[in-house]
């Protein structure tokens, strides 16, 4: 095979190409690849190169469930706060044309089996939006929108990683975020101030110096 056929290490979508299978005619080579959703499958070799095939099948299967997403939403839900907070959802993992698909979708973060299902998945997991000022909020905002029941849960291990939150909340829960444990509990640094009534600028200007959590938290 010349080197000019070789498609080892090149990226097809979201295909990875890792190696030829040697089970196959050299006139029509397959390869091993590798999704970006982490299943393997392999693929004939001028289907990458034509682009015909760009993932494992992950990508018409959330095209699919974007398509059902969008019928569910329009059937009775459109007009709520927690259906509009579940489509959000949808969009921002799983549309590229979303104005916020690249901080979510195109980071990696998904949207597991069941609460793609519908809005009222969502609702019998966490309950409805308790108000305008709450919003669906990933409780570990490195994690994905999962339930930790469904098949994809139990395949990936997916905790249940879901709440309703309030902006300050949510901010508090930022990645970004220094958290510190002090007495058994972890919290963010405004966390521990507002809980003991210390200014944060102090507070924090005590703990880049070196000062332990007692004395950091005593307010005097």
């Amino acid at each position: 095979m010349s080197t000019a056929l070789r498609l080892d290490g090149k990226r097809f979508g979201r295909l990875l190409v890792i190696k030829r299978d040697p089970n196959h005619s050299p006139k029509k080579t397959w390869w091993h690849c590798l999704c970006d959703c982490g299943e393997r499958t392999i693929v004939r070799g001028n289907r990458l190169t034509a682009g015909v095939t760009k993932s494992c099948g992950c990508w018409q299967r959330e095209l699919s469930s974007m398509r059902c997403a969008s019928r569910e939403f329009s059937h009775g839900m459109a007009s709520t706060i927690t259906g509009r907070s579940w489509y959000s959802m949808m969009t921002r993992c799983r549309n590229p044309k979303w104005d916020t698909y690249a901080r979510y979708g195109a980071n990696g973060v998904k949207v597991c089996s069941r609460i793609a299902g519908s809005p009222q998945a969502l609702i019998d997991l966490i309950g409805e939006r308790p108000s305008k000022d709450h919003s669906l909020d990933r409780k570990n905002s490195r994690g994905h929108y999962s339930c930790g029941m469904c098949s994809d849960c139990a395949r990936n291990d997916w905790p249940m990683n879901l709440r309703w939150a309030t902006t300050k909340e949510q901010h508090r829960n930022a990645s970004s975020n220094r958290r510190i444990t002090f007495n058994g509990e972890t919290r963010c640094m405004s966390e521990w101030a507002e809980l003991y009534g210390i200014e944060y600028g102090k507070f924090r200007g005590r703990i880049k110096r070196g000062w332990s959590m007692a004395h950091a938290l005593a307010v005097p």
